[in-house]
């Protein structure tokens, strides 16, 4: 007996020397590689000068604070909201319909809330690929978990959700009805899983859907894909890169963290993997440039973060910094007229008198590209009385006749030729598109199909509205 114990004994202690090894290495294959560098950006002040592009129009969408943004409802007397009225500059006019609104985690629920994402969801980053939508959703920590754990807002987490649009396309808008995504999902909360999900369960949860739910509900709900959580920071740096097939994201430190002793802001540029929707590669990263040298010997340094993120058919990627202005909004709107349909276009001084007073500010664009252990940066081009005060996401568009990098802006958005960056540009060159100010709302990004349509995502509460002509 006592032989026969000790025998087991032996025979289990080898299967767990043999398999112990294969799980510790298993485990160490699946953690992200993370590669740490100081990014020193060397010709922001080059022998060749940066060329300057001067706006001297006075077009200007002004920011507001949260609370005045303008959520739009379903249901009341906002139901019929006209929020389709754009005042083109540049370009012909054309409208921005509703195409429908998204799942979003308002904390007091309501027709745009599914449990399933989490209470304070908001949509930041949006990119098009492959015909589908893709939003970078991240979740808002409350004032007492942010009192307990300062810097808590760059750790914000997050994840993808992917809209399959030639799928929605038939069911969303039908018969007027704009809220049939959220709806669906909301029927259909139990079925729901992430791509993290065991596989087993997640064709459990289809075939317990498909019993259970109506043709459109079911065809919305299997258009829909959703990411695992991972560390996502703000979310607004969301991008996708063509040459590589997959998406890149900044975690950055927001405007209201403080930097570490040193002056440094560390944020992480995460490769994202197309198929998983989970990060697979991180960059931690400290871009900096020399802004004075003290008694010839101290290098004082500024750093920065990426705001927003765009890559090219290149494998380049731009992120944008906004300087400089500190005007009344006033001064400038006096010149703000357009005639549209036969009458002036004039907003009210009122209206803007909780914005942010951040006028005339310069749009700084960047250009880099990534190697496996660096990334190389430099300052393209310089923008001054930039459309809007705060850039809230880039766009790339390539076609055979055009190549443009957008800058999307609440309400309003500007284009550039991506091959003229670094060199002269004229306004000629440049596009611009202002929505109308009767409804403010705050823009999330833009992603631009193949076709060259522009589904524009707007947050409180979370939107699309797609262009029905083509962008500029």
């Amino acid at each position: 007996m006592i032989k026969k114990l000790w025998l087991k004994v032996l025979a289990l202690s080898l299967i767990f020397s043999l398999v112990a090894p294969l799980s510790v290495g298993e485990a160490k294959s699946k953690k992200v590689p993370v590669v740490h560098k100081i990014v020193t950006i060397k010709d922001v002040a080059p022998k060749k000068k940066v060329p300057t592009l001067s706006i001297t129009k006075k077009w200007y969408r002004p920011r507001s604070f949260p609370k005045h943004y303008q959520a739009q409802r379903l249901t009341g007397k906002d139901a019929k909201y006209s929020g389709h009225e754009i005042v083109a500059e540049k370009g012909g006019q054309y409208y921005l319909k509703r195409y429908g609104f998204l799942i979003d985690g308002a904390s007091k629920g309501g027709y745009h809330h599914v449990k399933f994402i989490g209470r304070h969801a908001e949509p930041q980053g949006v990119v098009i690929v492959h015909g589908s939508l893709y939003i970078q959703m991240t979740y808002k920590h409350k004032r007492k978990y942010l009192r307990k754990h300062k810097g808590a807002k760059n750790q914000r987490k997050g994840r993808i959700i992917k809209y399959n649009l030639s799928k929605l396309n038939s069911v969303v808008n039908k018969n007027g009805k704009h809220a049939n995504i959220v709806h669906a999902l909301q029927k259909s909360k139990k079925y729901l899983y992430t791509k993290h999900t065991k596989k087993g369960v997640r064709n459990k949860r289809k075939r317990a859907a498909k019993r259970h739910l109506s043709k459109t509900n079911y065809k919305i709900y299997s258009a829909i894909t959703f990411g695992p959580m991972y560390k996502a920071g703000h979310g607004q740096s969301f991008a996708y890169n063509k040459k590589q097939d997959c998406f890149y994201n900044a975690s950055y430190r927001l405007a209201s963290d403080k930097p570490s002793k040193n002056g440094a802001h560390p944020f992480s540029l995460q490769k994202i993997s197309l198929s998983t929707l989970k990060p697979t590669k991180i960059w931690r990263l400290n871009i900096r440039f020399m802004t004075t040298n003290v008694y010839g010997n101290y290098k004082a340094y500024r750093y920065l973060q990426m705001h927003d993120l765009t890559f090219d058919d290149s494998n380049h990627f731009y992120f944008t910094q906004m300087y400089g202005g500190r005007q009344k909004p006033k001064n400038r709107m006096k010149m703000y007229v357009k005639k549209y349909k036969g009458e002036k276009f004039i907003p009210n001084q009122s209206f803007y008198k909780s914005f942010n007073k951040s006028v005339e500010k310069s749009a700084y664009i960047y250009r880099g590209y990534l190697t496996k252990k660096s990334a190389h940066i430099k300052l393209v081009q310089k923008v001054s009385n930039s459309l809007g005060s705060v850039s809230q996401g880039l766009s790339h568009e390539k076609t055979k006749k055009k190549d443009r990098i957008f800058i999307v802006y609440d309400n309003a958005y500007m284009s550039l030729p991506t091959k003229k960056l670094g060199h002269k540009i004229s306004q000629k060159q440049v596009n611009f598109t202002v929505l109308s100010s009767k409804f403010h709302r705050e823009s999330e990004g833009m992603g631009i199909t193949s076709q060259g349509h522009g589904y524009l995502v707007m947050n409180r509460s979370a939107e699309v509205a797609r262009t029905t002509g083509k962008v500029h």
